[in-house]
């Protein structure tokens, strides 16, 4: 049976200042805690079988894998735009402020369920592809909890008191 491996990415400067980075384009690293963690995620995947590793296209997902898969040169890696952040449409602004937004009635440029999607669609083609052996996706928080739902291991309404630490990995059927 194939497993995939979820990894959130470390932890970020945008972590440590509290704000939200939704743009790809917006380089945003790890914090020296951050590549820690990674480092210590290394170990403890080294020994499952992998055979392909995806990230977002954002940099903090891709330093990540870079350092999970540093001593890793037979997984092939892929960059896959369907695992980038929730798109809230407030990239820069402090995730309390954006907190507040919503209480208020904000709604953002994507919605969970429009996350919950587009996993369904990575998902699907993964399955398809014809490679054997285990699998690493890093991304985010949101991401990862919609990749849940999309695997049908939590619910939408588990979902909504369900968090993802930095440099956490929960691992799934596929």
């Amino acid at each position: 049976m194939t497993t995939i491996y979820f990894v959130r990415h470390g932890q970020s400067e945008a972590n440590v200042a509290g704000c939200i980075n939704d743009d790809p384009s917006r380089i945003v690293k790890l914090t020296a805690i951050g590549r820690r963690q990674c480092a210590s995620v290394a170990e403890q995947l080294h020994t499952v079988p992998l055979t392909r590793a995806y990230a977002s296209e954002f940099h903090r997902t891709q330093e990540t894998l870079q350092i999970l898969l540093q001593h890793r040169p037979d997984v092939t890696q892929h960059i896959d735009p369907r695992l980038n952040e929730w798109q809230t449409g407030h990239d820069g602004v402090s995730v309390d402020y954006f907190h507040r937004q919503l209480e208020h009635g904000f709604v953002p440029a994507e919605d969970f369920d429009d996350i919950v999607v587009r996993m369904k669609h990575f998902i699907n083609d993964i399955r398809r592809a014809p490679a054997a052996g285990d699998l690493l996706v890093v991304s985010h928080q949101i991401t990862i909890i919609a990749g849940l739902v999309a695997l049908g291991s939590i619910t939408p309404e588990q979902a909504m008191r369900y968090s993802v630490d930095n440099a956490e990995i929960i691992s799934e059927p596929l």
